[in-house]
């Protein structure tokens, strides 16, 4: 039997698969996500993950109609009303 003793301890707020910085800033609105300065058609696709550090939340983003507007399954607890910028688990690509 083999095993694996690789591993990383997370000691920040990171998901897994980990989640990366996206360019720019958003705001929440329900299920919209408004961008300055983003690039969702590259960086967050439909299909990606949107995570709210702050609440410890993910939310499925389902459309991306262009690189500062995207809509997500279900909104977040709470809106993110203060301009941060966005945390995105990339969509699996196989």
């Amino acid at each position: 039997m083999r095993t694996n003793n690789l591993y990383q301890v997370i000691s920040d707020k990171r998901s897994l698969p980990f989640n990366v910085s996206g360019t720019g800033t958003i705001l929440t609105h329900g299920q919209a996500v408004i961008g300055t300065g983003t690039l969702f058609t590259t960086e967050m696709p439909a299909g990606s993950w949107l995570v709210d550090l702050s609440t410890d939340e993910l939310a499925y983003v389902y459309r991306v109609d262009s690189d500062t507007v995207a809509f997500l399954r279900q909104a977040f607890t709470a809106d993110i009303s203060i301009a941060e910028t966005p945390q995105i688990i990339h969509r699996k690509i196989s």
